[in-house]
């Protein structure tokens, strides 16, 4: 009898060992997700959403080889570069955040990345586009195409569909942003062996508008790029269909561009865009660019998670650096190289009052 007792204590001793081992286990798999964003703004507004719709999934809905727990810690940007390093700074030493999703604009996200690369922090931005994001960074990735990477595409759009026409990059003088898809657009074109495109730029535009028209008139201009299209299309678009017949239009680096479809001066014009809903490979409703990047850029993590059984910043910075061939919603994913997504974009056209695909380019 006193044998059988002593069996049953080393049973039950060996059973809450091994509770408490699992306990310990248990805790060393929960993962906190850093979501850089302004509540207040429109697209980060989007990009929670997105991220949020992935992260409250139950967990056991997550088919994880390595099971984990998510959980999603937010932190205030307030719209500014100063408020994103604050707040990437307490998720980091307050929260012990595994990872960082955005800031989702350039001007946020160039700071964070030295915070993020100095302190050894993985960092994937869903919507930055600037070249200088990743660049000799080990720790920070960009979801989305680069600037480098558009200038491409419409260097291949612009050879494909209008060859030897006289191409004008049109831009305001004080935009960094701009300035730099400038540069990146009359390098591919050269890369592409095509004339470098004029480049226009503008201060302001209500004083500058005659001295803008005159250059692209003198130079016979044909085809006119807006290197952001958002920032400059509704005064620029709109003045230079007005005063000039025949003359192309063409936007890079547009969001969301169903709410400019019913304006009359952009029919015919054509915008490079991240993604429409219209190429989607999956029958969803129909929802925004931003949100369905988020989603995506989420979904990427969570596999990334699920696969690896030490969570560690090198894993997952050489797990996103080994990605092929991701699906989403938004497309395939092939890789990232030099930490930036190679995918492809669509080319979308203003017409009837609707906007239409028509085509898919990518590398």
């Amino acid at each position: 009898m006193k044998q059988l007792i002593i069996i049953g204590l080393l049973q039950i001793a060996l059973l809450i060992t091994a509770c408490g081992q699992n306990e310990k286990k248990q805790a060393k798999e929960k993962v906190k997700i850093g979501l850089l964003i302004d509540p207040e703004t429109p697209w980060d507004a989007l990009v929670y959403q997105g991220v949020n719709q992935v992260l409250s999934q139950p967990n056991s809905a997550l088919s994880c080889k390595y099971p984990k727990s998510f959980e999603l810690v937010v932190g205030n940007t307030h719209a500014t570069p100063e408020g994103a390093v604050s707040a990437a700074i307490e998720l980091l030493n307050k929260e012990k955040i595994s990872i960082l999703l955005g800031p989702n604009t350039s001007d946020a996200a160039l700071p964070v990345s030295e915070v993020a690369e100095k302190y050894n922090l993985t960092m994937l931005s869903i919507t930055s586009t600037h070249n200088e994001l990743t660049k000799n960074k080990n720790n920070i990735f960009q979801f989305v195409s680069s600037n480098d990477r558009q200038a491409e595409l419409i260097a291949k759009l612009v050879n494909k569909k209008y060859g030897s026409k006289n191409v004008a990059l049109v831009t305001r003088r004080d935009s960094s942003y701009g300035q730099n898809m400038v540069s990146a657009i009359q390098s591919s074109f050269l890369k592409e062996g095509i004339d470098k495109p004029l480049a226009v730029d503008y201060l302001y535009f209500e004083k500058d508008k005659d001295f803008l028209l005159e250059s692209l008139i003198t130079n016979k201009i044909n085809v006119v790029i807006l290197p952001l299209a958002s920032e400059g299309v509704l005064e620029v678009g709109k003045y230079i269909e007005q005063q000039m017949e025949d003359v192309q239009l063409i936007g890079t680096d547009f969001w969301e561009v169903e709410k400019l479809s019913s304006i009359e001066y952009l029919e015919g014009s054509l915008v490079l865009d991240h993604w429409h809903h219209d190429v989607s490979k999956t029958k969803l409703k129909w929802m925004p660019t931003t949100k369905a990047l988020a989603i995506d850029a989420t979904n990427l993590l969570v596999n990334l998670f699920c696969d690896l059984e030490e969570i560690s910043q090198s894993n997952m910075s050489n797990g996103l650096s080994s990605v092929k061939n991701f699906e989403g919603i938004t497309g395939t994913i092939s890789a990232f190289d030099e930490n930036q997504a190679v995918r492809d974009m669509v080319i979308v056209k203003f017409e009837g009052g609707s906007v239409k695909v028509v085509d898919t380019i990518g590398w």
